[in-house]
């Protein structure tokens, strides 16, 4: 029996449907052209969220153009292979009030046009967030905010898009109150640190929304932006904002806001910590051979869940498939092992998101683990 042992590199890896990302925000009465977008892009973030302003069809169904330029911004960042987060509003400027639809109708139709087409791009949609209402899409300073709107707009939401796509909304109360029967509700966080509740994500005792969360968002991504607020006041050490955030299973978070969030966590010596921790992070931690069996031992040492069934696969130096087989799920925090039938041309373990999209295996920030390679802890 040989046995190997490995180690963490200590950096960050880029892995599909998690980890760093910006806003790309699309007027969807607008021409888009890919010529000028594509200089927007960054290789370093794969995901993107994708926000999409409804505000010139407030009064109507959403004609022809409108629908082929969500397509034609879909495609695009399906090109680039990109997986994105999709937010739908009639406001992006704190407004939500005075450009909404006056009916609710409106906003129930606008979301099956936009599933009709959303749907030829699932494999590629991580999630949407919030019900097509509130302020910057927030589902808050809305004449739709009510307990009985947001119940319609919610079972809209389902009817129309399914029970299997994943759905996030703003606040815990939402989550737990619909979230007992839907599998795929989760959470968006866009006041994380804001102040002592995250900007009203949650009420009560921080300890006791925290652990609300974790239970209600396992197998799920919970992401959003950090907020500076409650960081300049002090309302968090270091220890209680990492502990926040494990206890999110934060998947992915805002790089570009807020810029004083970040330099903070830069200044007190976690931001590498947070960055490194976002989402799944894959390490094969050892692998064990012998005449019959090639057993990997693969760990998720990230805050998150590797929430989408994963093929994991041993392939030759010429990249073909030697044996493969699916895991469901990793959870945070948890380690499973992989057995092959020992087969001596078998150089490479590759992952496969959806059996599309490469992960990364922190042992040495690559997609492709070699085999024969050996870094003993």
């Amino acid at each position: 029996m040989k046995k190997t042992e490995y180690r963490d590199c200590g950096k960050y890896c880029i892995n599909p449907f998690q980890g760093w990302y910006r806003p790309y925000i699309y007027d969807l009465s607008q021409r888009f052209d890919p010529e000028e977008q594509r200089w927007c892009l960054h290789e370093e973030e794969p995901l993107c969220l994708v926000e999409c302003s409804l505000e010139a069809y407030a009064k109507g169904e959403l004609p022809k153009e409108a629908l082929t330029c969500l397509g034609d911004i879909l495609s695009f960042f399906e090109e680039y292979h990109k997986q994105v987060i999709l937010r739908f509003a009639y406001d992006f400027e704190g407004a939500a009030m005075a450009k909404e639809p006056t009916e609710l109708g409106m906003i129930l139709l606008h979301m099956e046009q936009i599933a009709a087409v959303t749907k030829s791009y699932e494999d590629m949609i991580l999630c949407f967030q919030g019900l097509f209402i509130g302020n910057w899409g927030e589902m808050h300073g809305s004449r739709y905010s009510t307990d009985r709107s947001l119940a319609t707009l919610y079972e809209g939401f389902r009817k129309t898009f399914g029970d299997e796509v994943i759905l996030a909304v703003r606040r815990l109360g939402w989550l737990q109150q619909w979230g007992g029967s839907d599998s795929n509700l989760t959470l968006f966080d866009d006041g994380i640190f804001g102040s002592a509740d995250d900007m009203g994500t949650f009420r009560g005792e921080r300890e006791a929304a925290l652990s609300g969360i974790f239970k209600a968002t396992q197998g799920l991504p919970v992401g959003g932006e950090l907020l500076s607020g409650g960081l300049l006041q002090g309302l968090f050490s270091k220890e209680l904002l990492l502990h926040s955030l494990e206890q999110m299973h934060i998947s992915y978070l805002n790089s570009q806001y807020d810029t004083k969030a970040l330099l903070y966590l830069k200044e007190h010596g976690v931001l590498d910590e947070v960055a490194n921790h976002m989402g799944y992070r894959l390490l094969v931690q050892k692998i064990m051979q012998d005449e019959k069996n090639l057993t990997i031992t693969l760990s998720n040492t990230g805050w998150g869940d590797l929430f989408l069934p994963c093929v994991f696969s041993l392939v030759d130096g010429n990249g073909q498939v030697l044996a493969e087989q699916q895991v469901p799920m990793i959870m945070a925090g948890t380690t499973l092992e992989l057995t092959y039938p020992t087969v001596a041309q078998a150089t490479f373990l590759e992952g496969r998101l959806r059996g599309k999209y490469p992960v990364c295996f922190c042992n040495h920030g690559e997609t492709k683990f070699e085999l024969g390679e050996s870094v003993h802890a």
